[in-house]
């Protein structure tokens, strides 16, 4: 039980010494990229951040309490001290997986590890994208990932989510879902071409009735807006993270006149 509780804290945090790497700059806003990395016998801590250091205050703010909050909002220091912030969340997680790696006993086994990213992904004059992943193993036979998304607004710093979408829940967009589906296990070597294809690869009670939009946020990319399914959201694990993008001139139609204000076309 305490090994679930800590694979699923890691697990939600959505993800050798502190440095920092190139930046990039933007109209509103300048990331850096920087980095806390351990490995011991038992443990393996590797995190990445790609960092706001200026701009737009607002905007700044709001993307350095994304991070904070997605590496486990327990950091109480000043966010514009990211290399204290960093080491403050690796030498936590380094502690745990020791912790944790030791009450087992068995030092022939591997090390736990956890490995987190975040990364500025999709950048416009309007829209700023970062998406947020995370790898642990603790023990047994594979570990688990989690990645999402989120939009920020560029003038104001507001984080745009699932709201920016409408009428989702009609037959037109749940056969999008479909289609989107249908592609990704195509690109992953599966021969998926009928709905009946699509149910096998998936374990959903409502099977293709009514599919559920992922359990987190969609988010925008250079190509459209992206959605991801977290592993056993609603196909095995053997399936991966079922994502897909729907392109914008697709989407249009469900998207809020807020949603729509975001992109450039």
């Amino acid at each position: 039980m305490k090994k679930t509780f800590l694979c699923a804290s890691i697990m939600a945090i959505a993800m050798m010494g502190c440095g920092s790497g190139s930046g990039t700059e933007s109209k509103g806003l300048k990331t850096d990229s920087v980095k806390f990395e351990q490995n011991t016998k038992a443990s393996e801590v590797k995190i990445i951040v790609d960092y706001p250091t200026a701009g737009n205050q607002v905007l700044v703010n709001a993307i350095a309490e994304y991070v904070n909050e997605n590496l486990g909002g327990t950091y109480y220091g000043d966010l514009q001290k990211s290399d204290s912030l960093l080491a403050y969340y690796g030498n936590t997680i380094d502690g745990k997986l020791k912790e944790e790696y030791g009450d087992v006993g068995d030092e022939s086994r591997p090390p736990y590890s956890c490995s987190m990213d975040i990364r500025k992904m999709y950048d416009t004059d309007r829209a700023v994208t970062f998406t947020a992943s995370s790898y642990s193993y603790m023990g047994g036979a594979h570990g688990m990932g989690t990645s999402t998304g989120t939009t920020f607004r560029k003038s104001d710093g507001r984080r745009f989510c699932v709201e920016m979408m409408c009428n989702v829940n009609t037959d037109e967009f749940r056969t999008m879902i479909k289609e989107g589906l249908r592609t990704y296990f195509k690109e992953n070597g599966e021969e998926v071409t009928t709905d009946d294809n699509l149910a096998e690869m998936l374990m959903t009670e409502s099977g293709l009735d009514f599919l559920p939009l992922p359990q987190y946020d969609p988010y925008l990319t250079k190509d459209g807006v992206k959605f991801v399914y977290q592993q056993y959201e609603i196909a095995p694990y053997a399936a991966g993270q079922p994502s897909f993008t729907i392109p914008y001139d697709k989407v249009w139609p469900y998207l809020t006149q807020e949603g729509r204000n975001m992109i450039e076309r």
